[in-house]
């Protein structure tokens, strides 16, 4: 659960309009081509024209929420393979 794959998305702010609005908290929703994300990291910087440049780190959200979920693995008793199938179903994700 260390390394999830992650997309890194940079945008440019002028105004400050998105920002004044909390667009950019950790754990706010992003859909994107059907799929829900999860905002993970923020980072701000300079940008041109003296508008922000924020860039984001989304990671999917099932697996966001199973990287938080630390009850369910400490309670677990059995093998490696069915806790992994019982928590892909728990997240509605497929289990192979």
């Amino acid at each position: 659960m260390d390394i999830v794959s992650q997309i890194t998305v940079q945008i440019s702010d002028p105004r400050y309009t998105m920002m004044n609005l909390n667009y950019f908290v950790p754990r706010r929703i992003v859909l994107y081509r059907r799929r829900q994300y999860e905002i993970t990291e923020m980072a701000v910087g300079p940008g041109e024209g003296g508008s922000p440049l924020i860039e984001l780190t989304l990671r999917n959200r099932s697996i966001a929420l199973m990287r938080r979920d630390k009850r369910s693995l400490s309670s677990f008793s059995g093998t490696a393979i069915s806790m992994a199938k019982q928590l892909a179903f728990k997240y509605n994700m497929g289990f192979i």
